[in-house]
């Protein structure tokens, strides 16, 4: 699957090195996981919503993420999109990164794969997979102000990802899945947890 990262880019517009965004990515992973792993062992509410956004926050707290599930052309929830306001990060190269932005997709995906964002008719964006766990596969990456900015001023982000169909005699075959994110309501979401 084709895509720029999530993330950052040297001045010029050229693509970061991968020591800076695995550097950025470090910081914003640990910055993103100790208070997910937080919200994992505490209690959450849904705090407030915002268009299609759920603000969630640890009960007596002001810890909190955005979110949103992501439904097939059939209903089913089949993704979880989370975004967390980041603060005093930035890449190697000076950059601030705003956020991370992070997936829950179901067991099966193809991890080599990764999964792609595309933000309206905007340019795709990808993401690896960090590590499944009981639940899903994770991707969670650090977004910089130019993908902040599109999705603030998006309709909708197009997430796109491979599942496993079972092994045959030709080998394992893929089926591409693709599960829209509405961004109604995003920009106030993100101010409410900024």
């Amino acid at each position: 699957m084709a895509g720029v990262p999530f993330t950052v880019r040297q001045p010029g517009g050229r693509p970061a090195p991968k020591a800076w965004i695995a550097r950025a990515g470090m910081a914003a992973t640990l910055a993103c996981a100790l208070p997910q792993a937080a919200m994992a062992q505490n209690q959450t509410e849904v705090r407030d919503t915002s268009g299609d956004w759920n603000i969630e926050c640890v009960v007596g707290t002001d810890n909190c993420l955005m979110s949103q599930i992501g439904k097939t052309a059939q209903g089913e929830d089949a993704l979880r999109m989370s975004v967390r306001a980041l603060k005093g990060v930035t890449a190697q190269n000076g950059e601030t990164l705003p956020a991370a932005i992070n997936f829950l997709a179901p067991l099966g995906v193809a991890i080599g794969a990764g999964l792609t964002v595309q933000v309206d008719s905007k340019q795709q964006r990808r993401g690896g997979y960090e590590v499944c766990l009981r639940n899903g596969c994770v991707v969670s990456q650090p977004i910089d102000d130019a993908f902040l900015n599109e999705l603030k001023n998006g309709n909708t982000a197009k997430i796109t990802f491979l599942i496993v169909q079972g092994g045959s005699q030709s080998g394992t075959q893929t089926t591409p899945v693709d599960i829209n994110i509405s961004l109604r309501g995003f920009t106030r979401a993100f101010g409410q947890i900024d």
